[in-house]
């Protein structure tokens, strides 16, 4: 099973980019087109830049201040679905702020589930080494044996048995401000599955304009 990162449905572009002149109470030129999509200025977007790359001196040291003053783009969020391993599952918990879970699949009734099937190994990364999938069976006959029927197997125990390469599927619902991060922050990680985040972040609506904009 390879990682995913989907990009399903994005919104809030109208009253995020409307709120963003209330400031200095000044025009913008994004409109809604006939067809209900939303139109991003050329005006617009070049304030959105100043603003998510601003700087300031503070005390004779010059300070990124985009986070603060590019706040609006908190409020526009994007939907995906989510199939990362645990590994790469814990590296995501470093960003709270702006990720709401949604929902995902269940570890405890996909295990039970497909072990009893015999298919769990389609739910382990590809690259994940057949010898730590086997190893991992081999765990849980042992335990099979030891409570008697794999129902009575403490959920648990099981999951402390699982490899890092397990792969579970969630959805996000994830603000510009926190994508445009983790595309700076993680766009040359050496994990490979970081790589196949920001693609699917490089797709998003005004990727360009909102979220690859590099710090002064």
């Amino acid at each position: 099973m390879k990682e995913e990162f989907t990009f399903l449905e994005v919104g809030g572009f109208g009253p995020a980019i409307t709120a963003m002149r209330y400031p200095t109470q000044s025009t913008g030129d994004s409109y809604t087109d006939d067809n209900g999509k939303f139109i991003l200025g050329e005006k617009d977007a070049n304030l959105a830049k100043r603003l998510l790359s601003k700087t300031e001196t503070l005390n004779n040291v010059e300070v990124y201040q985009g986070d603060t003053h590019g706040k609006f783009a908190r409020s526009i969020i994007a939907w995906f679905k989510v199939s990362l391993t645990r590994s790469v599952f814990s590296e995501f918990a470093t960003y709270i702020v702006g990720v709401s879970p949604t929902s995902s699949t269940s570890t405890m009734y996909t295990l039970k589930k497909e072990i009893k099937n015999g298919d769990v190994r389609k739910f382990f990364h590809d690259k994940t080494p057949d010898s730590v999938i086997d190893n991992f069976l081999i765990e849980v006959e042992k335990l099979i044996k030891e409570y008697g029927d794999m129902k009575d197997v403490p959920i648990d125990v099981l999951k402390y048995c699982l490899p890092e390469g397990f792969i579970q599927t969630r959805n996000f619902a994830i603000s510009y401000q926190t994508l445009r991060r983790i595309y700076l922050q993680r766009n040359s990680h050496r994990m490979p599955e970081w790589h196949t985040v920001c693609r699917s972040i490089e797709k998003l609506p005004y990727f360009e304009e909102l979220i690859n904009i590099k710090e002064d």
